[in-house]
């Protein structure tokens, strides 16, 4: 998707060779600096770049900045997730794809915002790669890899993959066929909002995007992760026009807003602005929370999906695991076999805190053990104790207490906090001031 126009020829190796020699001169670093360790981030970055021989600039964040990007037209674009009040990176990328082909950029996600979802987003609307900060030899990575782009073998840029669809789900279960069911008959009708709650790992972002997947009218979709956006809410509706003086979300748009909580300012504001829709445009919240997702669709008048745990499901373990082992042998390159029965069998009686999310997991890191090729079970059961029981964040209790030692166990950043304890930024603040004013 994010490809540099010299991409686009390069019948002889003579241009080619100058055209390489371009992209060395254009990468373009775009951090949200007005954050100190951002700020050093990019120095750094500058500075290993130069050591190869690849000069870099810098883009500030700001209005516009989609703009700016334009101007410069780069080969390569180093992207932040959260750009203060000026959006997001998923935001950017948005807007590049709306370039022709041969002019957009080569999009690589450096950030310290811990989101799977976000990752997931970034990789789906083309960044080649997505790097956390916080990883050891990050930065060394991200400039390997850009080096690695003078290789022919890497020249095909990654294209955008489409959402699953509801008819790609899985669903053998009775109660979980009865779910995608009313989903269809929501999709039919165009409902305007729809809250999705489900226990971590069910499943709720997948069914979200699957929603949009299944729309019967092209239109464009924003992605937010709520428990890292610190922008104004009004930069979450993507696009809108007025009419008689009145503001109204244009048609054709899906937001899809991840990890509501009982954020009172968000309320307030998917309030007011679900009267403002203009069909088929859809606003699409999900939450761990049961109580949350019921209060605001009886405040909203929204439709409600609610996901239930695996060991509410059973039936769909044992598809759900053909469908991983399937999944991790096309990764390997290998061909997939069938599991035995006796196994399926054991997957039931196993336990899942973590869900689907957690199911996959354990599949997928028993799929690189030696035994999994003789005995399934067996590689399941190691990779399971390997993982450990995984500990769900959103189910801590959110407390004053609870914010202010999320706080100082992540060095006072916000946004790791907030994920911490399954909760938004704006949440996390109002707790840790409620605190403080309780303090004698």
């Amino acid at each position: 998707m994010l490809s540099p126009v010299w991409w686009v020829s390069n019948e002889s190796l003579t241009g080619y060779t100058v055209l390489l020699n371009l992209m060395r001169q254009i990468v373009a670093i775009l951090l949200n600096e007005r954050e100190q360790t951002k700020k050093r981030v990019a120095d750094h970055l500058e500075r290993l770049l130069a050591g190869r021989n690849i000069t870099s600039s810098r883009i500030e964040t700001g209005p516009h900045i989609e703009r700016r990007i334009k101007e410069m037209n780069p080969a390569v674009l180093v992207l932040d997730y959260l750009l203060g009040d000026h959006g997001t990176g998923l935001d950017v990328l948005g807007q590049l794809h709306d370039l022709p082909p041969e002019e957009r950029p080569m999009c690589f996600f450096l950030t310290d915002e811990p989101s799977i979802s976000v990752a997931v987003e970034a990789m789906r609307l083309g960044a080649r790669n997505y790097f956390e900060i916080d990883q050891p030899q990050a930065l060394q990575a991200l400039v390997r890899e850009i080096e690695s782009l003078n290789s022919e073998a890497n020249l095909q840029p990654p294209q955008p993959q489409p959402f699953i669809g509801l008819s790609d789900l899985v669903a053998a279960d009775r109660r979980s066929q009865t779910l995608l069911a009313h989903a269809e008959s929501l999709i039919a009708r165009n409902a305007p909002i729809v809250i999705i709650d489900g226990p971590t790992g069910s499943g709720r972002s997948v069914l979200a995007t699957a929603l949009v997947a299944n729309r019967s009218s092209p239109a464009t979709t924003k992605i937010v992760d709520y428990r890292f956006y610190l922008g104004a809410l009004e930069r979450i509706i993507p696009a809108t026009f007025y009419t008689k003086g009145q503001r109204l979300i244009s048609c054709g748009v899906d937001i899809i807003i991840e990890h509501i909580d009982d954020d009172k300012e968000l309320f307030e504001f998917l309030a007011q602005q679900h009267r403002m829709l203009c069909p088929p445009c859809r606003i699409i919240a999900t939450t761990q929370d049961g109580r949350v997702a019921k209060a605001w669709a009886a405040a909203l008048g929204a439709d409600r999906l609610s996901l239930l745990a695996l060991a509410d499901r059973p039936e769909d373990i044992p598809a759900l695991a053909q469908r991983f082992v399937r999944e991790a042998a096309q990764l390997q390159k290998i061909k997939a076999k069938p599991i035995p029965a006796a196994d399926l069998k054991a997957l039931l009686q196993m336990p899942w805190p973590g869900n689907v999310r957690e199911l996959r997991n354990v599949i997928f890191t028993a799929s690189w053990l030696p035994q999994f090729s003789s005995s399934f079970i067996e590689a399941v059961k190691q990779a399971k104790e390997t993982l450990g029981e995984s500990v769900n964040p959103e189910s801590l209790d959110l407390s004053p207490e609870a914010a202010l030692l999320a706080l100082a166990s992540n060095n006072a950043n916000e946004r790791i906090a907030a994920a911490t304890l399954g909760c938004s930024v704006r949440s996390l603040r109002a707790l840790s001031s409620r605190s403080t004013g309780d303090a004698p």
